[in-house]
């Protein structure tokens, strides 16, 4: 009795596994009396409501209410066709039934999966033309999903399909490759976007803080000139005279356009300028004393003569345009000397500086002797010595003619000597040493160009540094 019972209990536990074995392909299909199930290729079972697909609304446009799990309960048999490459081809589907049946099982009919087939591809040349498809397929093909019940793939297979085809629907049915093309596009996009406002803002802030370290640095800057004390500047004053219209010497054609010249460029230095053309005698002499009436002690001063010059006894005399000059002592006493009424007066004046510029070195134009400047037996103006604090220069040497132009075909309308001497003024913190010198350097330059002597005399009794410009 005690080995029946024994044999008894060793077959009931191998019915038992035997069971437990077979629990994979039944318990797991437990779907009600009324749910059919699914059966798959590795020969397990499910439920139509385990897989979010099947239970999606809307996939079958004709009836938006209805999921492929709740249209297939009411059916025979059914055929659901989709994509089969949703990688690289847009989404599209079509489910065809038979007649209605609301009974546990299916039937199958081959049919309706080839309809269901035929129907995707022809929605899916239209859904083509619409979304494309990537270069890695010739032509987009639908494969049949699920026949009345029977799926020809492992249930992992179609958990992994279905969930593709549900990403698929949720990146708006494109081909899956395109639509994340376009995704990581956009994001580069964006991320472009990003670092652009990124460095504008960081440019932004720079200019601002610049702008502010300016604005700072302004107001500091202010503050200290409104502390510091008051920066005395000695008068800066200035005579020019151009005399070109001689009544009784060959006229001049530069002298005037000199003077303005000269005038022109002294007022934008900050010099008080006093311009006369065309001075008589009396005319001349009234300019110079209502000059020095306006002169103070420590002014800077410059004195600008453009015309005939003579010397006559070793001084040298400047000529109004009614100078006569019959003989030597009319000529003296018609002309200004340079030194008695001009430097001399000045420097009892206590100026800070006197620089005299004379653009008159020429032939004796009593002589007719027109193409040059200055007049005497001998040429050129006679040397002369400076006080301290003056700096006196003349366009030529002793014994030299100052050149009006450098030929016929010279149409400047200033002479040589101030021509050059307008443009070295205009070099900003060059002292007027070295600015006078580079005009000397220049003139002898261009006279030589022409086979002429001229080296502009210079006679200098000034101590520091002078600037024209600053």
């Amino acid at each position: 009795m005690a080995r029946i019972k024994k044999l008894f209990i060793t077959h009931l536990l191998q019915l038992l596994a035997v069971c437990t074995l077979a629990l994979p392909l039944t318990s797991f299909a437990n779907c009600g009396a009324t749910n059919k199930k699914l059966s798959f290729a590795d020969g397990s079972v499910a439920c139509l409501e385990e897989f979010g697909f099947l239970n999606k609304q809307g996939l079958m446009k004709s009836i938006p209410t209805e999921s492929y799990a709740t249209k297939s309960q009411k059916h025979i048999s059914f055929a659901i066709a989709v994509t089969a490459q949703p990688m690289f081809c847009p989404f599209e589907q079509s489910m065809q039934w038979g007649e209605f049946n609301s009974g546990p099982r299916w039937s199958i009919n081959s049919s309706e999966a080839r309809e269901a087939v035929r129907s995707c591809e022809n929605k899916m040349n239209a859904a083509v033309q619409m979304f494309g498809k990537t270069g890695d397929v010739q032509s987009c093909k639908c494969e049949v999903l699920v026949e009345s019940g029977n799926v020809k793939m492992s249930r992992a297979e179609f958990e992994q399909k279905t969930k593709t085809y549900e990403r698929q629907i949720a990146l708006g049915l494109k081909p899956i490759q395109v639509s994340e093309a376009q995704l990581k596009e956009q994001a580069d996009r964006e991320a472009e976007a990003k670092r652009q406002a990124e460095a504008k803002k960081r440019e932004d802030d720079r200019l601002i803080a610049m702008k502010n370290r300016a604005e700072r640095e302004a107001k500091e800057e202010a503050e200290r000139k409104k502390n510091a004390p008051p920066t005395v500047f000695a008068m800066r004053r200035a005579l020019i005279i151009g005399n070109d219209s001689y009544k009784y010497a060959d006229p001049l054609k530069n002298a005037r356009e000199d003077a303005k010249a000269m005038a022109a460029e002294l007022k934008g230095f900050g010099y008080e300028v006093f311009l006369h053309l065309d001075q008589s005698q009396k005319s001349m002499q009234a300019a110079l004393r209502d000059f020095r009436d306006k002169v103070n002690a420590g002014d800077e001063v410059l004195f600008y003569f453009s015309g005939h010059a003579v010397e006559i006894e070793g001084k040298n005399y400047l000529t109004p345009v009614d100078t006569v000059g019959m003989n030597p002592s009319q000529l003296a006493d018609d002309s200004i000397d340079l030194k008695s009424a001009v430097l001399d007066p000045l420097s009892a004046k206590k100026v800070k500086l006197t620089l005299a510029l004379i653009d008159a070195c020429r032939d004796n134009p009593f002589l007719k002797t027109a193409t040059t400047r200055s007049t005497s037996s001998s040429r050129g103006l006679a040397p002369t010595t400076p006080a301290t604090g003056q700096l006196i220069v003349y366009s030529a040497g002793s014994g030299q003619t100052a050149l009006d132009r450098l030929g016929p075909n010279d149409e400047d309308k200033n002479g040589v000597f101030t021509k050059v001497l307008l443009s070295e003024m205009k070099k900003s913190n060059v002292p007027i040493h070295q600015v006078i010198r580079n005009v000397r350097s220049e003139v002898v330059k261009l006279a030589r160009s022409i086979g002429h002597d001229q080296v502009p005399a210079i006679y200098d009794q000034v101590d520091g540094d002078f600037y024209l410009k600053k």
